[in-house]
């Protein structure tokens, strides 16, 4: 449970935004007839098949996990530590991860 409030980064800072950079990539490489590659528009295909049932909206979200959020406990003060030390962790692996893809 984050504690900090939301930043805005850009693109080159967001791996989210990196994912919708790529998938936009992909939409218009297919909608231009250039989408070769097998792996790359069976790939599509799946998100394709995923997104007509699944909406992805922060409504859809929200209606999908309203229930099973309302009926979580309250976390323990030990409980958010232990978060935020699993957090700190990760975080020190992934700037680990990319260090090494850079040098």
């Amino acid at each position: 449970m984050p504690t900090t409030p939301l930043t805005v980064s850009g693109g080159d800072k967001s791996p989210g935004l990196e994912l919708v950079d790529i998938f936009l990539w992909l939409f218009r490489q297919r909608v231009a007839g250039k989408l070769s590659h097998p792996g790359l528009r069976r790939l599509l295909a799946d998100l394709v098949v995923d997104c007509t049932y699944d909406e992805m909206s922060l409504q859809a979200i929200s209606n999908r996990w309203r229930k099973f959020f309302a009926e979580l406990p309250e976390p323990t003060p030990e409980a958010i530590e232990k978060g935020s030390e699993l957090m700190q962790e990760m975080e020190l692996k992934r700037l680990k991860a990319l260090s090494d893809l850079q040098a």
